[in-house]
């Protein structure tokens, strides 16, 4: 299975200071990052509330989910890229068995 979900220079603009957080425990992987200056977010928040979210939900097995804080024209970009729509959105998401 191909993944261009990584890292994309194209995304990471300079100036941007990226914030990132890791919220793990044996079953649950969740990562985030901050690639946007508009607005303040509290990565390590928003990273343990998904972790927690997921464990509370009883998620099992090997689970990874990544939180990406974008401004809204690398969200169009994104937008653009993998479900073919202009503009920007508010959520992308993506199955981990998905072949994008």
């Amino acid at each position: 299975m191909s993944d261009d979900r990584g890292a994309d220079e194209s995304l990471t603009r300079p100036g941007v200071t990226e914030a990132k957080g890791m919220f793990r425990t044996g079953q649950v992987d969740v990562f985030g990052a901050d690639e946007q200056s508009d607005e303040p977010v509290d990565t390590i928040r928003w990273v343990g509330l998904a972790g927690s979210v997921l464990e509370a939900e009883g998620v099992r097995g090997d689970v990874e989910a990544s939180l990406l804080f974008v401004d809204e024209r690398a969200m169009a970009e994104l937008n653009l890229r993998f479900l073919g729509r202009t503009g920007p959105t508010d959520v992308l998401a993506f199955p981990i068995d998905d072949d994008v």
